[in-house]
Parts: structure tokens; sequence; C-alpha cells
């Protein structure tokens, strides 16, 4: 029997975190939905949390497969869903309660097939303990339609980020999926898949319906989240991305300074300056020549960045690398001499 939305949740050693997402989906204001948990080839136990929820939700059903990793996970789940929308959560995240009632009531108000929410990213510990990360994920943006080809402009870069950055911030009519992202990309191994299929699926929608409450929370584990480990294909990933944005988004002056500094700054936070990067300085060049080139090609101009990014225009990459990396280490250091001396005074 179809429903009018289906919740597809990846799931692959979960730990304890399960049980909570599981029942944060199920605690839905909206009663009209199936929760497809995707057993990823768990070893720990998971697998048999998502058939105990089966057992006694008939909202529940449980799908399997040999671990593939999330991309895969989530194809199969879409394959199995039955609803006329689709929505994702993360098997560690948890949904707040409305987030498919409003979500699905923007979407029959505005006529948008493509909805996103406020959302929250925090760090999570092994204790328990959690802080948000900075900066305050939120968008400010009145509640209804966004011109999707107005986000665009370098003024609205910043929420055409805030928009293509994830997929489980979001529901989307599987009619629009089918005719433009149609799945997730396999070759994204730890992250970037998102940005993919929101770039895909972006590509084919006029408009976005938009709700302003924060109705999903996004935890990022210390030493357990792909976000937070250094992942090769993270950086292959960048590129790919890099490549796809230029295709579907092609932008020049301020707009184009603004997508190149956005991605380097990804490469830096997620790669270059993670202390398990093999790559020497030469590689890391590369690669920045690699999306400096796909979001710059021959013909588009770069105006604005700052100092540094005009060194990268010119292509002085290990320069730029160079200079990038001893600027935040010296941040480092001043905010470490800041707090020494708030001490002190106080």
């Amino acid at each position: 029997m179809s429903v009018r939305v289906s919740v597809v949740m990846p799931v692959h050693n979960a730990g304890g975190y399960l049980r909570a997402a599981i029942e944060s989906v199920l605690a839905q204001t909206m009663p009209d939905f199936e929760l497809v948990l995707v057993d990823d080839g768990s070893t720990d136990g998971s697998g048999a949390v998502c058939d105990e929820f089966a057992s006694r939700d008939r909202r529940v059903r449980v799908v399997r497969q040999a671990n593939a990793g999330i991309c895969r996970a989530r194809n199969v789940g879409m394959e199995a869903s039955t609803g006329e929308w689709l929505a994702f959560c993360d098997h560690d995240d948890l949904y707040m309660p409305q987030f498919l009632e409003l979500a699905l009531a923007c979407a029959e108000a505005t006529g948008c097939r493509l909805v996103k929410v406020g959302r929250t990213v925090e760090l999570r510990y092994a204790d328990g303990r959690t802080e948000p990360v900075s900066p305050s994920c939120s968008m400010d943006t009145p509640d209804g339609p966004v011109d999707v080809p107005a986000l665009r402009t370098v003024r609205d870069f910043m929420r055409f980020k805030f928009i293509s950055t994830y997929v489980w911030d979001g529901l989307y009519s599987k009619e629009l999926v089918a005719r433009t992202a149609k799945s997730f990309d396999e070759r994204f191994k730890a992250g970037g898949e998102d940005i993919d299929f929101m770039l895909r699926l972006l590509a084919g929608a006029k408009r976005v319906g938009w709700v302003g409450r924060r109705l999903y929370r996004h935890f990022e584990n210390i030493g357990v989240s792909t976000s937070v480990r250094y992942m090769p294909n993270r950086v292959e990933a960048a590129v790919w991305n890099a490549e796809l944005m230029a295709r579907m988004y092609p932008a020049d002056g301020a707009a184009a300074a603004a997508r190149i500094d956005d991605r380097i700054k990804s490469l830096f936070h997620y790669s270059f300056e993670h202390p398990d990067c093999p790559l020497s300085l030469s590689e890391k060049a590369d690669v920045l020549r690699r999306v400096f080139g796909a979001l710059a090609p021959e013909g588009v101009r770069v105006e604005g960045g700052g100092r540094l990014l005009w060194i990268a225009a010119r292509g002085w990459f290990r320069t730029y690398i160079v200079l990038k990396l001893l600027a935040r280490k010296a941040r480092a250091l001043l905010r470490i001499v800041r707090r020494a001396r708030s001490r002190t005074s106080s």
C-alpha cells in the first residue's frame, strides 16, 4: 500500500545511536509515512534492532544488502519505497516531531517539488556531550518558495550552499528525483554524495520550498563520523563536485570567486589540514589546480576573493597552500594567546 512519504534510513553498525534515530522518525506528527531501514551489512547487532522495530510497527520495513556503502543503501531504499515523496535520515541523527508535517504542508502550499528545512549540526563526543558547530546552520529567508536561478548570484551564494549541501534536511518529490538526480552516484564512498545529488536535483527545480524551523539534528560523532576522519575518496569527490557545479551552474566574476573559495575551504577543512592526510605539497597543489580549473576554466573571470585567491588565480598553487596553512596556524596560536590572557586577567 502506498503512503505519502517514504523515509529512507541506511543502517551500518550504528551502535547505540540507532534506536533514538528510528524513534525520532516514528514520533512524527504526520502519520502517513513509511520508514525503510536498509541494513548495509551491519555486524554489531544493528540489523536485529531494525527487525525489532519492524515487528512491532507496521510503518517500518527492513531491506538487507551486503555492505556496499551509503550511496548504494540509499538507492536500494528508494527502489523499495512506495511513497509519493522521499526523505532521508542518517542512522545516528534525529528528526524533530513536525519535520514531515511542516515540510509536506510547505510543498502543498507552494507547489514546490523540493522542500528544505532548518537544521542544526552538532559535534557529539563519546560521553554524550554535544556542542554546536559554528557558524550556526540557518538561512535568513522567510518561509515559502525560493527561486533557484536567483541563488546563482554571489549575493545569494550562501543560500545556495545551504540548500545544496545535504539531503537529509529535505523532502523530495519522487517524480522530480526520477526526472533529474535519479540516484546517488556510487563512486562516492566517504562524503560528497549529498552535494552531487542535490546539484543534479536543483538543476531540474525552478523553486525550492523553505521552512525556517530547525527540524533536523545532525551529529558529527568524534572518532566515528566520516566528516571528522580523513577519507582518501573525499579529495576526488571534491573535484567531481567542482566539475558538476561548473557544468550545471556556470558563473564568473565575484560569483566564481565565492564558489572557488568555498570549495577550497572544504578541501582544507576535510583533507589538507587533517593530521592523517598523506598528500605531499605537490599532490595537494595538483588537486587544487583541478578544482580551480573546473570552476574557472579558460574564459571565466575570477574577481575578488582576497589576496590568497588572487595568488591561486595566477597558478601559484603551492604558494597558496603554504600561505593558507601558515595563516590558519597563526590564527590558532592567536586564539591560544587570547585565552591565556583572559584567564590571567580574571
